[in-house]
């Protein structure tokens, strides 16, 4: 699942998944029933369990590319600010905001990325504790 959001988060697109379970995950594009847009991926757990298959993945989408995404969330943006805090520790708000808008060309909600940028924070604050 974390693939997946990635994948449609550089890529500018929404979507949502349709069916999940342990063993099988399946996503679709947030504007298939609003305009037909085909975009679709379906993975499942191999048999032995060790990895996951895309069984189907058609990459078309008739929609249009958004700047806003849900998936761009506190816990999606935290990871990727700790990597960014460990070259630039004294990164700000609007440095973040340009990096991510630059980055992913995404327009970033204030309030996830504040939290995000604290929790970044504090995880180096941490990590650097137990060195």
């Amino acid at each position: 699942m974390d693939v997946i959001k990635e994948f449609t988060l550089q890529k500018g697109r929404r979507m949502m998944f349709k069916s999940n379970e342990n063993n099988r995950c399946k996503a679709i594009c947030k504007w298939k029933k609003d305009l037909g847009c085909p975009w679709v991926v379906f993975a499942f757990k191999d048999v032995k369990d060790t990895c996951w298959k895309v069984k189907t993945f058609k990459n078309i989408h008739i929609c249009e590319k958004t700047k806003r995404n849900r998936c761009a969330n506190r816990k999606w943006l935290a990871p990727k600010l700790v990597r960014k805090l460990r070259h630039y520790p004294n990164l700000k708000y609007g440095e973040a905001l340009a990096y991510f808008k630059r980055k992913c060309a995404l327009k970033v909600p204030m309030q996830s990325l504040s939290m995000a940028l604290s929790d970044a924070r504090s995880k180096c604050r941490d990590s650097t504790k137990n060195v």
